[in-house]
């Protein structure tokens, strides 16, 4: 998520989050849609007049020696399944199935939800295999990427996977796990980009075509902002990835010339997104002009239809359905009637949006497991295209995260030290009552590791929750490290939270400085969903999302993983 580093961007990132892309003024530099009412000067120096009226103290703090046994492993770091993906259908008999799905066809409800329905319907006949035992299926909504981690680290282990693709079936594979294809099709699906109407029309009188070649160079000529999803989460994501690194030379996509054909394209890449969501939200004000979706999802939005063209790319999103290890007779059984079932019904999957551009075929190479996570490892290299992060953490440290809370943030915030690169800047600020400084901005060098672990380790919880003074000494802090570098960087600032701010200024206070400076607000709120946050988020086109302590280590793995 490379985020142009023309200053005046500060992003902000509240511990949820990742500042990704560039800043307002540069990704809305051809749209006529802005929020900001201020200038990044204006922004500025009504911040200065407001860091006038908060005391922050310097918090001096011991060095500690980093120890790699207390980094958690991919499988620990995992989240109890149980409380985090429970089962959206739970089957209940003799002989039966757990699988874990893709999110477009296992919600609990709606037009995702073709594999939720079936699953029931299924489960309600009863039906019986030759041994004259009940059959039934149990259905978990995972993200590919996720679900393949849990299945590949050996965190948990279901009978059947269905992703969107067959490229985390691959990932598997590659980690040693036997998985064997009962059908290669569940339900038929395509991955593809969508561009505005005005995009797509300059794609073909520039370019000849709308296609993932011309949008790929389109991005790289600086004449449209791309965005995308996580390829370490996501299939769509993933997908993109490949086809990104395979534009230059698709018989090796790890080679030098398609790496630097990815610098070249990802410096215009104003975001990568936690969510699709996010993603269409940035799309709607103008912030990129093109994005990533399924035709699914495409298909069943008259919104997206009328406002975007769709433009087919890589691997077909096939929904393939494997069988994990060793099954047996009776469980394989089951799984095809299960499948065979899934096909008799297969109009309610094509008044879904499945089921539709059969014609479109993946004509490119096909990647084994070790080359793809190549790709992945080149895209955490080289997504910020040399560009450094300047990150503030801003931590909650009041009397609310007393206990488990702060614990459970200081484990995952050490944790995340082995997905923090080298070359970029981090400082810790903490708010309460008052406004903490632990660590001043510096490179992350192992000097400044043994720092950071050391003030994380003094953070403690006590008094109210000034989270906007929190968010003013971060974006001044900044500010300062950005002028320093000459600009040359990504600003970033997370901030962890568990509650509203309940004292010093309030976010009628601060709002326009954020947008003003261009700054992206990612809020990780501690068993805590608030509109106030998912406001806060929402400015510069950011996420909000809600932790606790079962799976906030894995959440902010991610996050670091992918953006740090």
């Amino acid at each position: 998520m490379a985020r142009k580093s023309i200053f005046p961007v500060v992003a902000t990132i509240a511990i949820v989050g990742v500042v990704l892309g560039v800043f307002y003024q540069t990704v809305l530099r051809d749209s006529s849609v802005s929020t900001n009412t201020m200038t990044t000067e204006q922004a500025y120096a009504d911040l200065s007049s407001k860091m006038k009226r908060i005391g922050v103290q310097e918090v001096t703090v011991t060095p500690q020696q980093l120890d790699v046994s207390e980094f958690l492993d991919a499988k620990d770091e995992l989240p109890d399944i149980e409380s985090s993906y429970p089962f959206v259908v739970e089957g209940t008999g003799e002989v039966n199935i757990e699988i874990f799905s893709s999110g477009e066809k296992a919600a609990e409800s709606g037009s995702d939800s073709f594999l939720t329905e079936m699953a029931k319907k299924f489960n309600n006949q009863h039906n019986k295999t030759t041994g004259d035992k009940t059959m039934s299926v149990s259905l978990r909504s995972i993200p590919s990427g996720t679900a393949a981690e849990y299945i590949s680290t050996g965190k948990y282990q279901p009978e059947c996977y269905t992703p969107s693709n067959t490229l985390f079936g691959e990932l598997v594979k590659n980690e040693g796990v036997e998985l064997t294809v009962e059908t290669d099709r569940l339900v038929g699906n395509v991955a593809g980009i969508l561009v505005s109407k005005k995009t797509g029309d300059m794609l073909r009188a520039d370019y000849g075509e709308a296609s993932v070649n011309t949008v790929l160079n389109a991005t790289i000529d600086g004449k449209m902002m791309m965005g995308y999803s996580n390829p370490y989460t996501s299939a769509t994501g993933l997908n993109f990835l490949l086809a990104a690194l395979a534009s230059s030379d698709s018989d090796n996509i790890v080679d030098a010339a398609a790496v630097e054909n990815f610098q070249k394209f990802q410096a215009n890449v104003p975001l990568v997104s936690f969510t699709t969501q996010q993603m269409v939200q940035s799309a709607d004000k103008g912030v990129v002009d093109g994005l990533v979706m399924e035709y699914q999802s495409y298909q069943i939005d008259p919104t997206l239809q009328r406002n975007y063209e769709f433009i087919p790319f890589g691997v077909r999103h096939d929904n393939p359905l494997y069988s994990v290890g060793n099954i047996s007779a009776e469980k394989k059984e089951v799984i095809a009637a299960f499948i065979s079932f899934c096909e008799q019904n297969k109009a309610v999957a094509t008044k879904d949006g499945f089921n539709a551009m059969d014609d479109y075929a993946y004509t490119g190479k096909e990647y084994d497991g070790s080359i793809i996570a190549q790709a992945q490892g080149i895209w955490k290299e080289e997504k910020d295209s040399g560009i450094p992060i300047v990150a503030e953490f801003v931590v909650d440290t009041s009397g609310s995260m007393r206990g488990e809370p702060i614990n459970a943030l200081k484990t995952a915030m050490i944790n995340t030290i082995q997905y923090i690169n080298d070359d970029n800047y981090i400082g810790i600020i903490g708010f309460d009552s008052s406004v903490r400084e632990y660590l001043p901005i510096d490179k992350f060098s192992l000097s400044q590791k043994t720092l950071y672990k050391g003030a994380v380790n003094s953070l403690d919880a006590n008094g109210n929750t000034a989270m906007y003074n929190g968010l003013c000494v971060a974006m001044d802090r900044i500010y300062k490290k950005s002028q320093e570098l000459g600009g040359n960087c990504t600003p970033i600032i997370f901030v962890l939270t568990d509650g509203d701010s309940n004292t010093g200024y309030k976010f009628s206070d601060t709002k326009d400085i954020i947008a003003g400076m261009n700054i992206p607000v990612y809020t990780i709120s501690y068993n805590y969903a608030a509109d106030s946050l998912s406001e806060l988020a929402s400015i510069n086109e950011a996420a909000s999302i809600v932790g606790n302590s079962e799976d906030i280590t894995y959440k902010l793995r991610n996050l670091f993983n992918a953006e740090m």
